[in-house]
């Protein structure tokens, strides 16, 4: 997924994980595809089982310097945030998949539902 993530060329400017070993070892490999420096990766233990409005709450507290920032966390808070901000009806977001939502804020504080949309999604076996 990381490989294929890769292929689009988006460029995150911060990888935010879980300290969850999976969820870092993904974001890890995310940030070899991309040519990102591990330092690149915070791990916050907030986001282990965090809620939709937990993981709103600690957006908001993204410095603005961040353009793009890729969230690796865990479900079912992952999916509602994805349908919170996107409208997007997702039933569950599956292992791996990746979800992008352009978020129309011009600043992370201001971020709240309905907020963005959703302009890539895939997972492994949508091939």
């Amino acid at each position: 997924m990381a490989d294929r993530f890769a292929q689009t060329h988006f460029q995150p400017d911060l990888l935010v994980s879980s300290p969850a070993n999976r969820a870092l070892t993904t974001a890890s490999g995310h940030a070899d595809a991309l040519g990102l420096k591990p330092h690149k990766i915070v791990q916050d233990q907030r986001h282990y089982h965090a809620s939709s409005n937990d993981l709103i709450s600690l957006i908001q507290n993204f410095e603005d310097r961040y353009e793009c920032v890729m969230i690796f966390g865990h479900n079912p808070g992952l999916t509602y945030l994805i349908n919170d901000l996107s409208g997007f009806d997702l039933d569950n977001l599956p292992t791996c998949a990746i979800c992008g939502i352009e978020l129309n804020v011009s600043s992370w504080s201001d971020l709240s539902n309905g907020s963005g949309r959703k302009f890539y999604y895939d997972f492994p076996k949508s091939r």
